[in-house]
């Protein structure tokens, strides 16, 4: 995660950096323009060689610690070098889920990601990660964070391995990880503890909160349905008891809540995404790539609890990682890099393909790539365009 990396590793020919050419969209009241964030993808650098270590992840979630510093969430972790002048990755081992750390200077170019990888076994590659189960047969991917009046709550998956096919692995149970070191220490000393989230075989796809509560996002038979929890209940325990559920009545409710009756905020929401509320434009923002889709767009709300409008294309993702066999998934919102929230929204996605030898032999792909949208308030014409505000 070197910036000289970034001239190796993501501008050769190959990895068509004319994707810096600005494209144009449009949101209620703003017009869109959206770029490649060249100047910043240098965070997301492989190690240089011939060093070990991070050469790609996926997740690529972030959340403020303290002191201007922000923690970063990685998921299925290449951990190996960078050969042959950085265009083929050499990699011995996939840690289940890593971390990183960025200290935000002046200027923001100048500070990569620094990685932190621990806990996985060498002889048993598959296994392990920086949070790992008790059970040393299962594996976390932790995909969303919380800072909760100063200490950290992660969000994720207990898997473990299930029955042969495209994807040979089965969710246990979903978790809320608490860390309980200080968060001054080395991450690397970090020790935490883990609660069940009782909410069943139900699948997050956000997590977000305001001063009261933890939302969950939920992704049922396709359909986005929301709950919450009090943040004192986790604050104060790790505890999940007290969740309530938005229902088709227009009214939060406690207990069993049969998922019939559940309200839907919209249809198909991403399997992993960010939910966050802007105060500067004024809406709760959820990012969607659809299944085998090559465009990134919006889902807004002035309320949490909607109405929800959208999804509105944001972004066309170009060559290469639009060429299959690559797919893009799991788009997350990162205020932190923005210089002006009013007229600015920064996001990362993700992309990956069915094959590990395709990661080696294209290590462009699964980095996280980073994209800025330039927003400019507008007017709606008669026609439905946009034209300036004055």
């Amino acid at each position: 995660m070197l910036g000289t990396m970034l001239r190796i590793l993501f501008c050769l020919p190959f990895v068509a950096c004319l994707q810096q050419s600005a494209q144009h969209h449009h949101l209620p009241g703003y017009k869109v323009t959206a770029t490649a964030a060249v100047d910043l993808q240098h965070l997301f650098s492989a190690v240089s060689p011939p060093q070990w270590g991070f050469t790609g992840g996926d997740v690529a979630t972030s959340l403020p610690l303290a002191n201007n510093e922000y923690l970063w969430l990685f998921g299925d972790t290449l951990y190996g070098q960078m050969r042959d002048n950085g265009t083929r990755r050499h990699f011995t081992q996939m840690p289940r889920n890593s971390i990183g750390t960025l200290k935000l200077a002046t200027n923001p170019e100048s500070t990569p990601i620094q990685h932190f990888i621990r806990g996985y076994d060498h002889m048993h590659p598959q296994h392990g990660g920086f949070f790992s189960p008790r059970n040393t047969s299962q594996w976390f991917w932790v995909e969303y964070g919380l800072n909760l009046g100063g200490g950290i709550y992660l969000f994720g998956n207990l898997l473990e391995k299930g029955p042969p096919g495209l994807f040979p692995f089965q969710t246990v149970d979903y978790v809320c990880i608490q860390v309980t070191s200080n968060l001054t220490t080395n991450p690397m000393n970090w020790t935490y503890t883990y609660t069940s989230m009782g909410t069943g075989d139900l699948g997050w796809a956000a997590v977000g909160s305001d001063d009261m509560y933890v939302y969950l996002l939920g992704n049922w038979n396709h359909k986005a349905i929301l709950a919450r929890n009090p943040i004192s209940e986790v604050v104060n325990g790790n505890k999940w008891t007290q969740l309530q559920w938005w229902t088709k009545a227009k009214r939060w409710q406690s207990g069993k809540v049969p998922r019939t009756t559940l309200d839907v905020l919209f249809g198909f929401p991403p399997p992993e995404a960010t939910l966050q509320y802007n105060a500067e434009l004024g809406y709760w923002i959820v990012p969607s790539i659809f299944f085998e889709s090559t465009q990134v767009q919006l889902f807004l709300a002035r309320n949490i609890t909607g109405p929800w409008k959208g999804p509105y294309t944001v972004y066309d993702i170009p060559a290469p990682w639009a060429t299959k066999p690559v797919f893009c998934y799991a788009p997350k919102i990162h205020p932190e890099l923005s210089t002006n929230q009013s007229s600015e929204l920064l996001f990362t996605y993700m992309s990956n393909s069915p094959g590990i030898n395709y990661l080696t032999t294209h290590p462009e792909i699964y980095i996280p790539q980073i994209v800025r949208l330039k927003l400019d308030k507008c007017l709606p014409e008669p026609w439905g365009s946009c034209v300036p505000v004055q």
